[in-house]
């Protein structure tokens, strides 16, 4: 049995019944408008309480991102520091390098040069020494013959 305007009109009771059933309905729906209204502010603060730590969390990547480059250049300015003093150690060593290489170097000439003294010394007194052995074989021979000579006479 169906109401519709072209069939029957609608008993008082039958509009009564149909007055209270809307009624409650909207009273059922007005329930669950302030409950979709109850949760539409949950998830509004819920929102807010989520834009507050991503912006926190945005401000806190901020600062480390901050914090980070200040210590690269940092790191950086003390690597290039000490770049530049093994840079200047490095000259040092290379000129301690060229002087200990011209002392030894002055310190082998020096060597080769008492060497050859030596050697050249050695050959003389080996000649005087020759030269010493012949005169007195020399001189012997002479004393020799004149104690000959001297026995003769």
């Amino acid at each position: 049995m169906t109401n519709s305007p072209i069939d029957q009109p609608m008993s008082n009771d039958e509009l009564r019944a149909l007055v209270a059933s809307n009624a409650r309905a909207i009273a059922g729906l007005a329930a669950q408008q302030a409950e979709s209204r109850d949760r539409l502010t949950r998830i509004e603060q819920i929102c807010e309480s989520n834009a507050r730590s991503m912006q926190a969390a945005s401000d806190a990547i901020g600062t480390l991102g901050t914090d980070i480059r200040e210590g690269f250049s940092q790191a950086a300015a003390q690597s290039q520091n000490g770049i530049g003093d093994t840079v200047a150690m490095i000259g040092t060593v290379s000129e301690d390098v060229g002087k200990l290489t011209e002392a030894t170097e002055v310190f082998r000439a020096e060597g080769q040069a008492d060497r050859a003294e030596s050697r050249d010394q050695r050959e003389s007194n080996a000649q005087e020494h020759a030269d010493f052995r012949v005169l007195m074989q020399s001189m012997l021979a002479e004393i020799a013959r004149i104690w000959r000579d001297l026995r003769s006479a």
